[in-house]
């Protein structure tokens, strides 16, 4: 969240918000019923240390929800399977922590927290122009480029054969996220 959104939300004082390092949280042991976070921990180089502050600061018997994608399972069909294979890697390592989606259950359990509940959520699309958009698929593609990964007629014949697979209704895109909640031990 930018500090103009904050501002925002704050402007009839019915919200109170603070901007704080995820790692070193300023609350006190036990002081929230609750804590949610959302596609948080990907961008974050240490997330278990994030999450270990979120139990932190949720009181006993408190609920803890985390949904994260895991950048490990996108896919993108058709094209050239070693194309598609670097750019939805490139994509991954774009996040300081990418596939952190696939960890969350560690996290839950290291934590010592119970009755957990792990909920897969597939997105997908066959809508390319929002998968550009998304996925930033476009500029990934000149990177994996720029960087040597695949040559520019490679990079160009992909992009253009997403566009006929488009036009074909041929399209698709996805990841896995995972949504876990579980609840602090007294």
């Amino acid at each position: 969240m930018s500090k103009k959104m904050m501002e925002n939300a704050c402007r009839d004082g019915a919200v109170r918000l603070c901007l704080a390092d995820a790692c070193r949280l300023p609350f006190g042991d036990g002081v929230f019923h609750a804590a949610r976070a959302d596609r948080v921990l990907q961008h974050i180089a240490r997330p278990k240390k994030a999450f270990s502050e979120m139990v932190r600061t949720v009181r006993d018997k408190g609920r803890v929800v985390v949904y994260e994608p895991d950048w490990g399972t996108f896919i993108i069909s058709p094209g050239n399977r070693e194309v598609c294979r670097t750019m939805t890697r490139l994509f991954a390592d774009t996040f300081p922590c990418g596939w952190v989606g696939r960890r969350l259950p560690g996290f839950f359990r290291e934590q010592g927290l119970e009755n957990i509940k792990i909920e897969p959520l597939t997105f997908f699309t066959s809508d390319l122009p929002l998968a550009v958009s998304v996925f930033d698929l476009v500029n990934n593609a000149g990177r994996a480029q720029k960087m040597g990964y695949v040559s520019d007629s490679l990079v160009k014949g992909w992009l253009e054969g997403l566009k006929e697979a488009h036009r074909r209704g041929s399209f698709f895109c996805s990841y896995t996220g995972f949504l876990v909640s579980g609840e602090k031990a007294d």
